[in-house]
């Protein structure tokens, strides 16, 4: 689907992927509006009788209470005009992108707000007043901080769907096949470089890892070179591939079973390793996955094994192994040889059966 166009840009979003995440913004506005309703009820009245600072509170109360309401008017549009048309209908979402600007313009008096009720809440010598409720103290403070929160939310939401060749000037450049690589595909390239060293940054950087990470990039841009994709038409892609994938399984298996007495697919393993050579077995198979999982070493029993994995390695580990005697040559795993270990609690192979072990892989 056409990608989202705001201040003269295009950026990596579609003007119909808003509508989860609004949905999501507007159940907590709602909820923060009704408590701070609870809190306008309770104790606003009080707010006159404070020596010092009673104008913020009340600035405070109000405001919130207006500026929430405002945006929850404005992301129920925002939700309305986003859900509108088909996949590349973007007429019937016109609206939206007005709409967005709307909602990040209310950006700035939030902050204003955002500003008086961390004087409340935080500042004691700012604001003093003789009656301040237990509820109504915490309500702010949860408050004011969900405030920042969301805020820095917005900031990092609006730097992941940055696109640094949005501005029309790049899309200016015209593709021609005697030109070779293209300024655009250059630059798309490096951004991609780029991106690869801010995510992966505790990797070394050596000539291989910069290898790596220049021809995965290269490869990135060259997929999506001339299109005009966001990448949730890329996530959305690989879902309807697999359910089609499903159904055309399903329904194949459907149509076999009709046709054939015989049928093509069954579980029954006798059958289907009865024409097979013979070391063609589960036993085998199962060795030689456990081996290849085994290559990942510690990192995929942590990923497998989110809450156990680091006891289920201890079992393994050799604990200072820079200084001791070893059986086995390893190369390239820490001091505690926690790559060995992970390979020996996947694999389920002895120590003693492992001659030789190398965990070097040019990029980490």
């Amino acid at each position: 689907m056409p990608a989202l166009r705001l201040f003269g840009r295009k950026w990596l979003a579609a003007s119909d992927d808003l509508v989860f995440p609004g949905l999501f913004e507007i159940a907590v506005r709602i909820l923060w509006l009704v408590l701070i309703v609870i809190v306008h009820v309770k104790y606003y009245e009080s707010t006159w009788e404070c020596s010092k600072g009673g104008q913020y509170v009340r600035t405070y109360i109000i405001g919130m209470m207006a500026l929430l309401s405002v945006v929850i008017i404005v992301l129920v549009a925002l939700i309305n005009r986003s859900a509108q048309g088909s996949i590349t209908d973007t007429e019937a979402r016109r609206h939206v992108p007005a709409i967005l600007l709307v909602k990040l313009f209310l950006i700035m008096p939030e902050t204003v707000l955002n500003v008086f009720g961390t004087m409340w809440a935080f500042c004691g010598d700012l604001i003093v007043c003789p009656y301040e409720g237990h509820f109504s103290r915490t309500v702010i403070e949860a408050l004011v901080i969900f405030n920042w929160a969301l805020f820095g939310l917005a900031i990092f939401g609006l730097a992941l769907v940055f696109d640094p060749l949005g501005s029309s000037s790049y899309h200016e450049v015209q593709e021609t096949p005697s030109a070779g690589e293209s300024l655009r595909h250059r630059k798309v390239t490096s951004i991609w470089q780029r991106r690869f060293r801010w995510v992966f940054c505790w990797v070394r950087s050596d000539e291989h890892g910069h290898e790596a990470f220049q021809q995965v990039a290269a490869l990135l841009s060259s997929l999506f070179r001339s299109t005009d994709l966001v990448p949730s038409d890329v996530l959305a892609g690989c879902v309807l591939l697999r359910v089609k994938q499903k159904k055309e399984t399903r329904e194949m298996r459907r149509i076999q079973m009709l046709v054939d007495d015989d049928p093509k697919y069954t579980t029954d393993v006798n059958r289907i390793f009865s024409m097979v050579p013979r070391w063609m077995n589960l036993e085998e198979a199962r060795h030689f996955l456990r081996l290849s999982m085994a290559a990942y070493g510690w990192p995929f029993v942590l990923y497998r094994y989110c809450a156990t994995g680091i006891f289920r390695l201890l079992s393994e580990v050799t604990c200072c192994s820079c200084f001791r005697s070893k059986t086995t040559v390893v190369t390239d795993d820490n001091c505690c040889l926690c790559h060995l270990a992970g390979v020996k609690y996947i694999s389920k192979i002895k120590e003693q059966d492992i001659l030789f072990a190398s965990f070097r892989n040019h990029v980490f």
